[in-house]
């Protein structure tokens, strides 16, 4: 697989900020999350500097101001030790799911090229062996000089909505970057996100994290108001009352529309870290728990039944259940066998389309009958994932199965 790259910034246009962070600084940042080894920036030390410096050791800065340095620096020890090299220019903007489905597919020889969907008019991130790399180079650097003739070589591979893009120094092409870079976030969590998720929440979603994204807004701190919205929405729902339980299921709605805003501005501002992912999940969890204790304490309180504070116990328990079954389902089976349904079946937790059933069920007047169901379901869902479990684990290893 590529592992090192090459970002030819020999202009200003890299320098323009999309969601706040210069282009080329968006690039180095963006390859050294996905695991390159080795990143290479050819232009102005005295301007690259000041941007990237804070990223060294793995960003390699070479000072380039005229072909005849252009060439030196190419054909040094830097650049020999590789076999395929990513290239691309200072102020390209693309998404990472494109790049990394091209550095996957572009391991092959020759030349391969990510262009958008329907042609980028020059936008075009190359992968190519370190022989042409110097032509390749040349060309980008000349393309008035018969570059033409190298690039004629490439494999051309499609980007997805409208990206890579190239960046120029006017404000309505950084508005158009940041438009693509937004609308290609879909492709992060297309996977996992449940019907109501794709057409609704989502949507809504990213409308929201465009604009949080240009302020100094950090992902945790977006992470930490949903996590607070969602605790009010459970408190309301302990207080019982057909008022209180309607405001607490809508509030809850609104804390899983948002509950997406955190991951895309972290993808956005390229701020992403490990930190951040499990305090949004813990604080998912929290909320969850917190919602259906909630939701118990305020029926029986409502209907004066303390039957209900039984069936919210029964409730906890099937949560125990479907975190032990999860956690089995996790781990490796004996014959390294991964199973689509089971797969399905737990993506299940991750689904917050029960929101909008949660509403409904709210405006009935009804929420007695959700819990029930709630409780009963959680058993269901542990039963039929070990049940699942076990079945995988009972098959024959793939190299058995074959003889």
């Amino acid at each position: 697989m590529v592992k090192a790259a090459l970002i030819l910034a020999t202009d200003e246009k890299g320098f323009q900020p999309v969601f706040g962070v210069p282009a080329v600084r968006r690039l180095v940042l963006l390859l050294l999350k996905m695991g390159f080894e080795e990143v290479n920036v050819l232009g102005s030390q005295g301007s690259l500097a000041p941007v990237l410096s804070d990223l060294s050791p793995p960003v390699r800065l070479h000072d380039v101001g005229n072909t005849t340095r252009l060439n030196e620096v190419l054909r040094g020890p830097d650049f020999s030790g590789r076999d395929r090299i990513l290239v691309l220019r200072g102020n390209h903007v693309v998404d990472r799911w494109s790049l990394a489905r091209f550095v996957q597919s572009a391991d092959g020889p020759g030349m391969f090229s990510l262009e958008a969907e329907g042609g980028g008019n020059g936008s075009a991130i190359f992968a190519v062996g370190k022989e042409e790399l110097p032509d390749l180079i040349l060309a980008l650097s000349s393309p008035d000089q018969g570059g033409r003739g190298v690039l004629d070589k490439e494999r051309d591979m499609a980007g997805a909505r409208g990206l890579p893009y190239l960046v120029d120094l006017d404000v309505q092409s950084v508005g158009i970057a940041e438009n693509r870079l937004v609308a290609a976030l879909a492709a992060a969590t297309a996977k996992t996100d449940g019907f109501m998720a794709r057409l609704l929440d989502r949507r809504l979603s990213r409308l929201i994290s465009r604009r949080i994204a240009h302020t100094p807004l950090t992902p945790n701190a977006v992470t930490l108001f949903n996590v607070a919205l969602g605790l009010a929405g459970a408190y309301l729902f302990s207080r019982g009352g057909y008022g209180a339980h309607l405001a607490g299921s809508i509030i809850f709605l609104l804390c899983v529309i948002l509950d997406g805003v955190d991951g895309e501005v972290a993808r956005l501002k390229l701020k992403e870290t490990v930190f951040g992912r499990y305090l949004d999940i813990i604080t998912d969890n929290i909320v969850h728990v917190a919602l259906f204790i909630c939701l118990g304490l305020g029926v029986a309180r409502q209907t004066g039944d303390e039957r209900y504070l039984y069936v919210l116990g029964v409730l906890l328990g099937g949560f125990a259940f479907c975190a032990i079954a999860v956690g089995r389902v996790l781990r490796p089976g004996g014959n390294g066998i991964r199973s689509e349904t089971l797969d399905k079946l737990t993506g299940l937790l991750a689904n917050r389309d029960f929101a909008y059933l949660l509403v409904i069920v709210a405006l009935l007047n009804g929420l007695k009958w959700f819990l029930v169901c709630a409780a009963a379901g959680t058993y269901l869902f542990a039963a039929a994932a070990f049940l699942l479990d076990l079945r995988r684990r009972k098959l024959p290893f793939p190299d058995q199965a074959r003889r």
